[in-house]
């Protein structure tokens, strides 16, 4: 509008005030402010295209910066299929990078910025390959973890050496599944932080199968993670943004027509009122513009110069955003006229500058309804031109864009090449997911093209198999068997060699889809094609899965059979990685044979073997494997030696948190608290659980249970109660969860909870093929147990029906354990010393449990649990020294209880502390501190105790004695704490033991 103030209502001023979003600004301020004190938060902000999204967070950048926080922005950009991977981030850590060149920047936060972008723009994390370096199809998990600890020590770098950090990233809607795993993985990870994410998305855009909406599921269910949506403007707020906007009061007529056909919507709203105030009359009446949203968009565009729209015609053919150079050379006008072209699309926001050399659409939707205007001729001449200047610099273009260009352009041949090219790329900074689509549009293109303009050296059979690698890699396993069927089919003509490495490919995909018997068949073809030829890594790969699924069924004979001669070839070929893994499946064989300890030493080699190769998945299924190994031996601090070593270098690989990483870990874990080394399980489990997903924290957090349960029953039994829901989900690992929760319920004093834990336990392995599970063990022993108290407080009552019911149910109980021991399926061969200790535990509670009270069989169980079990040794230590006083020997039982003590001591274990401590004041035991004085009942005391021992509840005690239910309830706490004991049913039993309710009549 000539000399009127309209065109400047767009323009928002850094110190207008933001009016209309007065509740999305206070949230999104109160998370700033979590963020400053060192609360890390994450925000999805949503709504509909226009709505006001961006406005929303860029008043957010705003006000952070004004606290002096480094606010950095990244956008996702609509590429169609493959897109580019981790594009937000990379451009929201160049942003990082230069905040870390202000004076006082700390070193680290440059280099850590610099190195991400390194990272995500030029250099794949992957293995250099410096001549040939094998790489093993078994283990292809994981390898973007190197990139992901990168973001995340930058993160860290800038918020705890710099300032505060607001990282926002714009349109995730668009977002590749390479931002968006790791957006999971940055999320999922927020601590104390002084960080604050934000995200944008378009609601409107997200249909019933968008990519985006499983990701949004599980990211508020985060517990720093929380949903901002962004509503249309009622009437009050849009008459206040059009205030804004206009810089003064606005016709109370344009304000109703644009009320009506926005909706609300910030964007609409905004573009009407520029468009109205465009008008001749000023905006006063209805503008004659189209009813569709890009008609208002191309009506502003139209009253430019024609320069101007050539520019912004030229430039929607590139996308959002273009370079300065290449829409410079699309357009192909004089210099100075493109100069002023684009200060005119700038001076009218057509186009915004966007760093030092590029420009972006205003937004999205301008850009596609001016792309959407062009003719059909018109768009394939544009993106010729497009491809022709891209191909023009070489390696430097991205391949994604030239594909797309290509493909537009009706140009086959140029997209067939870029589509693998641009698959390679995405190979190379470890974005399967963007590789697998660019490879299908490649396998779209290949028959369309002539063979003469077909990429040279490639092939249909290769390009079919590295579309199956990349979909086996982001977890598309059924589509990584069909491609490589696909595969075998296009070889079937061809020469055996190739015939045998495609259906060596499908036989390694069939494995991993769990399709075992189907990848023998391939396997067994791949044999019969090779037959009579020279050495093949085809052969020693199909080898290394055969025996793979050969250990699973435990025949060494044939796993031997199959390993040595696979082992010779491959040594003959220098697979250093394929000879680790065949040891290892031979070792595996041999443990289960007896063959322990040189199980170990091959074990060791095949360590070493994938170490050189530079294979760490290989090297981490040898240091697992050997963990189970050294834990199972009985030599915990090999075990830890050697699970601590693997998972360093796992972690320098990148490779901490896959399938083999986690196991470690938990094998780890399993090491220090078996040691008694429980604060630095403690301590190992939060550093890993800090950055582990959630599901992978629950189970980080299974080996610690015990620990829990130890210290504090009552919190163990929280924190048990709320993994068993996903330990019933794993039935083969379900007594991890299963019996500390029931050891937690029997040491409150909850028998029938105990025993219906270990019901369910054995239930869950009976329905669900590990019946024989040696896991029984422990949850039995401890129901035996549990069994075993209750029966020492029923024999208070002298009620025989009661105990007689106890013995029958510890007679099932201590049979199955029996039964368990006898067929299970022992790792080593043989029953461990672990599974040997347990076993007799549950021996010793069912004599205890029967009443047979002899020292012998303590013995047995301490000596067993010695080598294995720091805790559990202590803990049986107690019930050895009982006996011991029973049968007179007090010496002996003093010192038992002293060093069990002590034990409980060091490892914070308060229940069986006050055990032992109850344990010598009732028998006047020297536990170093001198004779335990004995803590007398009063009276009362005693009354309360034998109505106790009779079931009574403290409101049915208060009755019988004529005292409130609170007065009752004091007196059982002061029994409790006289007594040492944990619960009223350890309490019955201690004062049965110590007889002191014998003077008690009746």
């Amino acid at each position: 509008m000539v000399g009127g103030t309209i065109p400047d209502m767009v323009r928002i001023s850094p110190d207008s005030p933001f009016v209309g979003r007065v509740r999305e600004v206070s949230r999104l301020e109160q998370l700033l402010e979590q963020a400053l004190v060192g609360s890390a938060a994450g925000v999805l902000v949503a709504g509909d295209a226009g709505v006001g999204k961006t406005r929303l967070t860029a008043e957010l950048v705003r006000r952070a910066e004004e606290r002096g926080v480094v606010a950095v922005v990244g956008h996702c950009v609509d590429l169609g299929a493959g897109g580019l991977p981790y594009l937000p981030f990379a451009e929201a850590f160049t942003d990082v990078a230069r905040a870390g060149d202000v004076p006082d920047a700390d070193d680290v936060a440059r280099a850590a910025s610099a190195a991400v972008r390194s990272v995500a723009l030029e250099r794949p994390v992957l293995y250099r390959v410096t001549g040939r370096v094998e790489q093993s199809p078994v283990d292809e998990a994981g390898e973007r973890m190197p990139l992901y600890e990168a973001v995340l020590d930058a993160l860290h770098a800038v918020t705890d050496g710099v300032a505060p950090m607001l990282l926002v990233l714009e349109d995730l809607h668009w977002a590749d599944a390479s931002t968006r795993d790791l957006l999971r993985f940055v999320l999922s990870r927020l601590s104390d932080e002084r960080l604050l994410v934000v995200g944008t998305y378009r609601t409107d855009d997200l249909h019933r199968r968008h990519p985006l909406r499983p990701l949004l599921a599980e990211l508020v269910r985060l517990p720093r993670v929380e949903r901002v949506d962004v509503a249309p403007f009622d009437p009050d707020e849009l008459r206040d943004y059009l205030r804004m906007l206009h810089g003064g009061q606005v016709p109370e007529a344009v304000v109703e027509d644009i009320r009506g056909r926005s909706e609300g919507n910030a964007y609409y709203a905004e573009e009407l009122l520029a468009a109205a105030d465009e008008a001749p009359d000023g905006g006063h009446r209805r503008v004659a513009l189209p009813e569709q949203l890009a008609d208002v968009l191309l009506a502003r565009l139209e009253r430019l110069p024609q320069g101007v729209q050539q520019v912004a015609r030229v430039a929607s053919v590139a996308g959002r955003r273009v370079q300065d150079g290449l829409l410079r050379a699309a357009v192909g006008m004089p210099i100075l006229e493109v100069d002023e072209a684009l200060r005119e699309a700038v001076a009218h926001h057509v186009l915004v500058p966007d760093g030092s050399d590029r420009y972006v659409f205003r937004h999205a939707l301008l850009q596609e309804a001016v792309y959407g205007d062009l003719l059909p001729g018109e768009r394939v001449r544009l993106h010729a031109t497009y491809a022709r200047l891209l191909a023009e610099q070489g390696d430097g273009a991205s391949a994604a864009d030239l594909a797309r260009h290509c493909m537009a352009a009706l140009d086959l041949p140029g997209a067939l090449a870029a589509s693998v090219r641009a698959a390679d790329e995405a190979v190379a900074v470890l974005a399967p997911a963007e590789a697998l689509a660019h490879y299908e549009q490649a396998l779209q293109l290949w028959s369309a093209v002539p063979a003469g303009s077909r990429p040279v050296g490639l092939d249909a059979v290769t390009l079919t198999l590295r579309a199956a690698t990349a979909a086996g890699s982001s977890g598309e396993l059924d589509r990584a068997v069909a491609l490589a069927a696909e595969a075998v089919t296009l070889a079937a003509a061809g020469d055996p060699a190739v015939q045998a490495h495609a259906r060596g490919r499908l036989a390694h995909h069939l494995y991993e889809d769990d399709r075992r018997s189907e990848a023998l068949r391939e396997i067994a073809c791949v044999r019969e094609l090779l037959e009579g030829s020279g050495p093949s890594p085809v052969r020693v790969w199909a080898a290394a899965i055969e025996a793979r699924i050969a250990t699973n069924r435990g025949h060494l004979a044939v796993t031997r059979s199959l390993v040595e001669p696979a082992v010779e070839e491959a040594r003959t070929l220098g697979l250093a990685a394929a000879e680790a893994d065949l040891l290892i499946s031979l070792a595996l064989n041999e443990s289960e044979a007896g063959v322990v300890e040189g199980a170990a030493q091959r074990l060791s080699q095949a360590t070493q073997r994938a170490q050189s190769a530079g294979d760490p998945g290989v090297a981490l299924r040898a240091v697992y494997n050997l963990g189970i190994n050294r834990i199972d031996s009985g030599d915990l601090a090999g075990a830890r030696t050697t699970l601590e070593e693997g998972l360093a270098q796992a972690e320098r690989a990148g490779m901490a948190l896959t399938v083999y990483g986690i196991e470690s870990l938990l094998m780890l874990l399993q090491a220090l608290v078996l040691a008694g080394e429980w604060d630095v399980a403690l301590a190992t489990a939060a550093r890993a659980g800090a950055r582990a997903p959630k599901a992978q924290r629950e189970w980080i957090a299974s080996p610690l249970m015990p620990v829990h349960v130890a210290r504090d029953p009552q919190r163990g039994l929280e924190l048990t109660a709320s993994l068993v829901p996903q330990a019933e989900l794993q039935p083969w690992s379900s007594h991890t969860v299963l019996a500390p929760h029931a050891d937690a319920q029997r040491l409150l004093g909850d028998y029938t909870g105990a025993v219906s834990t270990v019901r369910r336990t054995v239930e869950i392995k009976t329905e669900t093929g590990d019946e024989w599970g040696l896991g029984q063990l422990v949850v039995l022993a401890v129901g035996l147990g549990a069994l075993a108290d209750a029966a020492a407080a029923t024999a208070v009552r002298e009620d025989e029906g009661e105990l007689e019911l106890l013995r029958a149910q510890g007679l099932e109980f201590v049979e199955r354990a029996r039964l368990v021991a006898v067929r299970g399926h022992p790792r080593l061969g043989t029953l461990g010393p672990e599974g040997r200790a347990w076993l007799a535990r549950a021996e010793a509670e069912a004599a205890r449990l029967d009443g047979v009270d002899e020292p012998e069989i303590w013995e047995q169980v301490v000596a067993e649990f010695d080598v294995v079990h720091r805790y559990e040794a202590a803990r049986s230590r107690r019930y050895l020294a009982e006996a011991l006083v029973a049968r007179g020997d007090r010496a002996a039982a003093a010192d038992h209880a002293r060093r069990a003590r002590e034990t409980a001591v060091a490892l914070h274990a308060r229940p069986l502390r006050e055990a032992l401590d109850a344990l010598a004041r009732r028998t006047r035991l020297d536990l170093g501190g001198g004779p335990a004085t004995s803590s007398v009942l009063t009276p009362r005391e005693q009354e309360v105790m034998r109505l106790v021992a009779q079931g009574l509840t403290n409101r049915q005690i208060g009755r019988r004695l004529f005292i409130s239910e609170k007065t009752a309830s004091v007196h059982v706490s002061n029994v409790l704490a006289k007594l040492g004991a944990t619960g009223r049913t350890e309490a019955v039993a201690i004062v049965h033991r110590r007889g002191l309710l014998a003077d008690i009549g009746g």
